[in-house]
């Protein structure tokens, strides 16, 4: 079973791009993939990783022990499943500096301080001591992106970062992330299905269904002017103040086993346009415009 099949995009120096999709598309195995994380019996077995001109495939586990963390760092979307609720939250920041930076227990303290204060985190010095049932949702969430960002990697994976948390913190998390991109120069991939925090924060998009990429584009001509039938399908999904209606539009259908995919395009069997060929042959990625590329049978 291929959970990500082949996939290839580019993130360039202090820009963000969305990987969206359906849950099951393989957005975060391709985030695990890059950190060397994915878990048993799982495996890459074929391919590259490259960090700038270094293919991360080729080290060794201890080589990139020095990496994980250090140059690429990765935020889960669960807190309360990646926060060990018997160690206190300082402590748990202050581990990954000790590991990549070199540095005494209390001089990581204060860095571990110091991270939860570009979290913006009130008070962090003695909010460090708090353990994670002790905080609320949002406030876990920073202390993930703290952990993500004390070794100042030069990209930060972040898997739906905003899922459990409200709107208006929601907010105040991409407002940080723009902040700590914009002063830093980090490069961010940004895994999630909310398209709207995309159009927000994202200057490119990658839309991918069941292992595969359907659509890359920059945001901009991406909402103007979508082409895989996927992705308009996702936009039309998308309830809308400006529109009269009382049901909303749905993609029929669910996202297809990964066991067992169909033939030819995986979107077919939900495709409202899908023809012979669709159900034949798989398509290529093709440019329609300008750094916007498709995989479509109709822009053949």
């Amino acid at each position: 079973m291929k959970a990500v099949d082949g996939i290839s995009f580019e993130i360039d120096r202090g820009s963000c791009v969305g990987l969206v999709g359906e849950s099951g598309s393989g957005k975060s195995v391709t985030g695990l993939s890059i950190m060397r994380l994915v878990p048993p019996p799982g495996r890459i077995v074929s391919g590259k990783i490259l960090l700038g001109k270094q293919d991360l495939t080729e080290l060794s586990a201890s080589q990139m022990q020095k990496v994980r963390g250090k140059k690429i760092a990765i935020s889960f979307q669960d807190p309360m499943t990646y926060l060990n609720p018997v160690h206190r939250v300082g402590d748990q920041i202050a581990e990954a500096v000790v590991l990549h930076a070199d540095v005494g227990k209390s001089e990581a303290t204060e860095k571990a301080i110091r991270a939860m204060e570009k979290v913006r985190i009130s008070d962090a010095a003695a909010r460090a001591k708090d353990y994670p049932h002790q905080m609320s949702g949002g406030m876990r969430q920073r202390c993930l992106l703290a952990i993500a960002l004390s070794c100042n990697p030069d990209l930060l994976i972040a898997d739906e970062p905003t899922t459990s948390v409200d709107v208006v913190t929601q907010a105040a998390i991409l407002r940080l992330l723009r902040d700590v991109k914009n002063e830093t120069g980090l490069s961010v991939m940004l895994i999630t299905h909310n398209l709207g925090i995309v159009a927000e924060f994202a200057q490119k998009i990658v839309i991918m269904y069941a292992g595969n990429i359907m659509e890359i584009g920059d945001v901009r001509s991406f909402f103007h002017r979508p082409y895989h039938p996927y992705t308009r399908a996702l936009l039309e999904s998308v309830p809308r103040l400006d529109r009269n209606s009382h049901t909303l539009t749905t993609i029929r259908g669910v996202i297809c086993d990964p066991i067992n995919k169909p033939h030819g395009c995986t979107f077919h069997p939900r495709c409202d346009f899908s023809e012979e060929i669709c159900r034949r042959e798989k398509p290529h990625m093709i440019e329609v415009t300008q750094g916007h590329l498709v995989a479509c049978h109709q822009y053949g």
